[in-house]
Protein backbone atom coordinates (compact mmCIF):
# COMPACT_ATOMS: atom_id res chain seq x y z
CA UNK A 1 0.00 0.00 0.00
CA UNK A 2 1.11 3.72 -0.86
CA UNK A 3 1.98 5.85 1.97
CA UNK A 4 0.43 9.04 1.39
CA UNK A 5 2.52 12.12 1.90
CA UNK A 6 0.63 15.08 3.49
CA UNK A 7 -0.24 18.14 1.07
CA UNK A 8 1.06 19.91 3.41
CA UNK A 9 4.84 18.83 3.85
CA UNK A 10 7.34 20.81 1.97
CA UNK A 11 8.96 17.83 -0.51
CA UNK A 12 9.77 20.06 -3.92
CA UNK A 13 12.65 21.57 -5.01
CA UNK A 14 12.49 25.21 -7.09
CA UNK A 15 12.72 23.79 -10.69
CA UNK A 16 10.15 21.28 -9.92
CA UNK A 17 7.68 23.69 -8.48
CA UNK A 18 8.96 26.37 -11.84
CA UNK A 19 7.83 23.20 -13.82
CA UNK A 20 4.83 22.52 -12.25
CA UNK A 21 3.34 26.77 -12.21
CA UNK A 22 5.36 27.80 -14.96
CA UNK A 23 6.94 30.12 -13.12
CA UNK A 24 10.17 30.98 -12.82
CA UNK A 25 12.59 30.55 -10.07
CA UNK A 26 13.39 34.25 -10.14
CA UNK A 27 9.87 35.36 -10.03
CA UNK A 28 8.90 32.51 -7.19
CA UNK A 29 11.95 34.05 -5.28
CA UNK A 30 10.90 37.83 -5.80
CA UNK A 31 7.07 36.75 -4.88
CA UNK A 32 8.30 34.85 -2.09
CA UNK A 33 10.44 37.97 -0.84
CA UNK A 34 8.14 41.02 -1.54
CA UNK A 35 4.80 39.85 -0.79
CA UNK A 36 5.57 36.46 1.29
CA UNK A 37 2.87 33.98 -0.63
CA UNK A 38 4.17 31.37 0.28
CA UNK A 39 7.21 30.16 3.17
CA UNK A 40 8.99 27.46 1.80
CA UNK A 41 11.08 25.03 3.94
CA UNK A 42 14.53 24.37 3.78
CA UNK A 43 16.64 21.57 2.91
CA UNK A 44 20.11 20.61 4.68
CA UNK A 45 22.07 22.24 2.74
CA UNK A 46 20.19 25.57 2.57
CA UNK A 47 17.43 24.66 -1.53
CA UNK A 48 14.27 25.78 -1.16
CA UNK A 49 11.47 23.01 -0.49
CA UNK A 50 8.01 23.45 -1.14
CA UNK A 51 4.93 21.50 -0.20
CA UNK A 52 2.15 20.59 -2.60
CA UNK A 53 0.10 23.23 -1.04
CA UNK A 54 2.27 25.71 -2.10
CA UNK A 55 2.81 24.55 -5.23
CA UNK A 56 -1.56 24.73 -5.77
CA UNK A 57 -1.18 28.24 -3.92
CA UNK A 58 1.55 29.50 -6.76
CA UNK A 59 -0.52 27.52 -9.71
CA UNK A 60 -3.39 30.00 -8.94
CA UNK A 61 -1.41 32.80 -8.54
CA UNK A 62 -0.14 32.81 -11.78
CA UNK A 63 -3.09 31.98 -13.24
CA UNK A 64 -4.74 35.23 -11.88
CA UNK A 65 -1.52 37.00 -12.64
CA UNK A 66 -2.31 35.79 -16.41
CA UNK A 67 -5.97 36.87 -16.70
CA UNK A 68 -4.64 40.56 -15.78
CA UNK A 69 -4.76 40.50 -11.88
CA UNK A 70 -1.88 41.87 -10.24
CA UNK A 71 0.47 40.42 -7.61
CA UNK A 72 0.29 43.05 -4.86
CA UNK A 73 -3.03 42.98 -4.60
CA UNK A 74 -3.79 39.18 -4.67
CA UNK A 75 -1.08 38.26 -2.96
CA UNK A 76 -2.51 38.32 0.32
CA UNK A 77 -5.71 36.37 -0.73
CA UNK A 78 -6.17 32.60 0.62
CA UNK A 79 -6.33 29.42 -1.91
CA UNK A 80 -9.61 29.42 -1.75
CA UNK A 81 -9.90 33.04 -2.31
CA UNK A 82 -7.62 32.43 -5.31
CA UNK A 83 -9.59 29.09 -6.64
CA UNK A 84 -12.83 31.54 -6.65
CA UNK A 85 -10.85 34.37 -8.58
CA UNK A 86 -9.41 31.97 -11.17
CA UNK A 87 -12.62 29.87 -11.52
CA UNK A 88 -14.63 33.37 -12.25
CA UNK A 89 -11.71 34.81 -14.66
CA UNK A 90 -12.21 31.26 -16.41
CA UNK A 91 -16.31 31.39 -16.88
CA UNK A 92 -15.82 35.43 -18.09
CA UNK A 93 -12.79 34.25 -20.57
CA UNK A 94 -15.55 31.50 -21.57
CA UNK A 95 -18.35 33.85 -21.97
CA UNK A 96 -16.21 36.60 -23.68
CA UNK A 97 -15.27 33.52 -26.20
CA UNK A 98 -18.66 32.47 -26.69
CA UNK A 99 -20.23 35.84 -27.74
CA UNK A 100 -17.17 36.68 -29.96
CA UNK A 101 -17.71 32.87 -31.72
CA UNK A 102 -21.24 33.93 -31.97
CA UNK A 103 -20.57 37.29 -33.29
CA UNK A 104 -17.79 35.72 -35.87
CA UNK A 105 -20.65 33.12 -36.85
CA UNK A 106 -23.30 35.90 -37.60
CA UNK A 107 -20.82 38.08 -39.29
CA UNK A 108 -19.40 34.56 -41.48
CA UNK A 109 -23.31 33.94 -42.26
CA UNK A 110 -24.08 37.26 -43.33
CA UNK A 111 -20.72 37.41 -45.89
CA UNK A 112 -22.21 34.39 -47.07
CA UNK A 113 -25.62 35.21 -48.19
CA UNK A 114 -24.22 38.49 -49.51
CA UNK A 115 -21.43 36.62 -51.41
CA UNK A 116 -23.96 34.00 -53.23
CA UNK A 117 -26.35 37.01 -53.84
CA UNK A 118 -23.22 38.44 -56.06
CA UNK A 119 -22.85 34.97 -57.54
CA UNK A 120 -25.73 34.32 -58.25
CA UNK A 121 -26.10 37.83 -60.05
CA UNK A 122 -22.82 36.49 -62.06
CA UNK A 123 -21.55 40.34 -60.35
CA UNK A 124 -17.73 39.41 -59.69
CA UNK A 125 -16.72 42.44 -58.60
CA UNK A 126 -19.03 42.07 -55.50
CA UNK A 127 -18.34 39.07 -55.06
CA UNK A 128 -14.39 39.56 -54.91
CA UNK A 129 -15.32 42.82 -51.92
CA UNK A 130 -17.10 41.14 -50.10
CA UNK A 131 -14.56 37.95 -49.74
CA UNK A 132 -11.91 40.57 -49.59
CA UNK A 133 -14.39 42.04 -46.32
CA UNK A 134 -14.56 38.62 -44.68
CA UNK A 135 -11.17 37.49 -44.85
CA UNK A 136 -10.13 40.75 -43.23
CA UNK A 137 -12.82 40.74 -40.17
CA UNK A 138 -12.45 37.16 -40.10
CA UNK A 139 -8.89 35.99 -40.33
CA UNK A 140 -8.03 33.43 -42.71
CA UNK A 141 -9.55 30.03 -40.89
CA UNK A 142 -12.63 31.78 -40.24
CA UNK A 143 -12.87 32.47 -44.30
CA UNK A 144 -11.80 29.20 -45.29
CA UNK A 145 -14.33 27.57 -42.83
CA UNK A 146 -16.88 29.75 -42.37
CA UNK A 147 -17.32 31.49 -45.98
CA UNK A 148 -15.69 30.08 -48.68
CA UNK A 149 -16.89 26.51 -47.73
CA UNK A 150 -20.03 27.26 -47.02
CA UNK A 151 -20.42 29.64 -50.03
CA UNK A 152 -19.15 26.93 -52.30
CA UNK A 153 -21.37 24.09 -50.99
CA UNK A 154 -24.40 26.85 -51.14
CA UNK A 155 -23.31 27.07 -55.17
CA UNK A 156 -23.14 23.18 -55.53
CA UNK A 157 -26.78 22.81 -54.23
CA UNK A 158 -27.77 25.63 -56.17
CA UNK A 159 -26.44 24.41 -59.31
CA UNK A 160 -27.71 20.78 -58.64
CA UNK A 161 -31.33 21.85 -58.05
CA UNK A 162 -30.82 23.83 -61.47
CA UNK A 163 -31.08 27.55 -60.08
CA UNK A 164 -27.50 28.32 -61.11
CA UNK A 165 -25.55 27.46 -64.14
CA UNK A 166 -21.97 26.29 -64.39
CA UNK A 167 -21.01 30.17 -65.02
CA UNK A 168 -21.71 30.93 -61.21
CA UNK A 169 -20.07 27.82 -60.19
CA UNK A 170 -16.91 29.17 -61.81
CA UNK A 171 -17.42 32.64 -61.03
CA UNK A 172 -17.57 31.50 -57.42
CA UNK A 173 -14.65 29.30 -57.50
CA UNK A 174 -11.80 31.69 -59.29
CA UNK A 175 -13.31 34.10 -56.77
CA UNK A 176 -12.38 31.93 -53.78
CA UNK A 177 -9.28 30.70 -55.09
CA UNK A 178 -8.36 34.51 -56.31
CA UNK A 179 -8.86 35.68 -52.53
CA UNK A 180 -6.92 33.01 -50.46
CA UNK A 181 -4.23 32.82 -53.24
CA UNK A 182 -3.62 36.21 -52.68
CA UNK A 183 -2.58 35.77 -48.71
CA UNK A 184 -1.09 32.81 -49.86
CA UNK A 185 1.42 34.63 -51.78
CA UNK A 186 1.39 37.47 -49.37
CA UNK A 187 2.67 34.70 -46.53
CA UNK A 188 5.65 33.82 -49.00
CA UNK A 189 7.18 30.60 -49.01
CA UNK A 190 10.07 29.77 -47.18
CA UNK A 191 13.15 29.15 -49.06
CA UNK A 192 13.14 24.98 -49.84
CA UNK A 193 9.71 24.96 -49.02
CA UNK A 194 7.81 22.38 -51.48
CA UNK A 195 6.22 23.81 -54.27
Amino acid sequence: MEKRIPPDQPRHPIGVVSERTGLSSDVLRVWERRYGVVRPARAEGGQRLYSDTDVERLRLLHIATLAGRSIGRIAHHTTEELARLVDEDGAARAALDARRNGAAGALADECVDTALRAAMHLDAYALDHELQRALSLLGLQAFLTGVAAPLLRAVGEEWHAGRLTPAHEHLATDAVRRVAGEVVQALGQRSGAPA
